[in-house]
């Protein structure tokens, strides 16, 4: 069993039926392998991060187990717990039964139910208090981390992101003429973060950056490939990025099996 987790681009969202026609399903066809795929629209990193974790930690049999494919989402979108019932819709007006909800700046200006009434709020937030620097942060931290956890489980790890956006981002907010004109007030949080970011290796890190393969957008988008109506890859995206993951699996020789769980003692989890 593979677990898969990222957002709308790896739930299918737009899709007439997620279940058998989003890139994981044909993947796991592929591979030959069960695929739990945990996704959700409009997730952020945080909810990626904690509902992964969530299912390593409460698996009964993690010999079970064979492998974790996550996609990154947009570094800007944060989570937040709401227990206001009215807060709890989608972008589209339809109830969701939770009380994390998700959040990015591309919602403020939508017709969003969830943040009609707290809309300066929300615009406070992005404005002064979130920072590029912090979504960078949390992602690459993030990233270290379930790799690290996947090397305890003795389990394959697979990782990306799902937008090239997230690497224009990064290269904008830690280009050389912007460290040189903020000096160590970014240095200090760009080198341990280049450092992690440099310890991924490249099939934890598809897409972040152009030696490591297309991005699922960008691969759509390169390929011509039809958009759904709100702007999410169509059924043909899906199954053709499917084939191409699994062509990356098969050249880089990257093998999903069981291996019998044994926990590792005394190994630091990196900070």
């Amino acid at each position: 069993m593979i677990l898969l987790n990222g957002c709308s681009f790896t739930y299918g969202d737009e899709l007439e039926n997620p279940d058998k026609e989003r890139w994981g399903t044909h993947l796991g066809e592929l591979l030959g392998k069960t695929i739990l795929n945990k996704s959700a629209p409009g997730a952020s990193n945080s909810r990626i991060f904690r509902t992964t974790m969530g299912m390593l930690s409460g698996m009964e049999d993690l010999s079970q187990l064979e492998g974790v494919i996550i996609m990154w989402s947009a570094f800007e979108r944060v989570e937040m717990i709401s227990l206001h019932a009215e807060h709890n819709y989608d972008r589209d007006s339809n109830l969701i039964n939770s009380q994390f909800l998700q959040m990015s700046p591309s919602r403020i200006s939508k017709n969003n139910r969830s943040i009609t009434r707290n809309w300066q709020a929300w615009e406070t937030f992005y404005g002064e208090i979130y920072t590029r620097e912090t979504g960078i942060v949390n992602t690459i931290n993030y990233m270290s981390w379930v790799k690290w956890i996947c090397d305890q489980l003795k389990v394959t790890c697979i990782q990306g992101w799902f937008h090239e956006g997230n690497r224009v981002t990064f290269a904008k907010t830690f280009s050389p003429a912007r460290i040189e004109q903020l000096g160590p007030r970014l240095t200090r949080i760009y080198e341990p973060v280049i450092k992690k970011f440099n310890a991924l290796p490249p099939q934890c890190k598809l897409g972040a950056t152009e030696n490591d393969g297309p991005t699922f957008h960008e691969f759509t988008m390169k390929n011509n490939f039809k958009l759904m109506p709100r702007e999410h890859p169509g059924p043909e995206a899906h199954k053709a990025y499917g084939e191409q993951l699994f062509n990356y699996i098969k050249n880089k020789n990257i093998v999903f099996e069981q291996d019998m769980y044994t926990p590792v003692i005394g190994t630091n989890l990196p900070r």
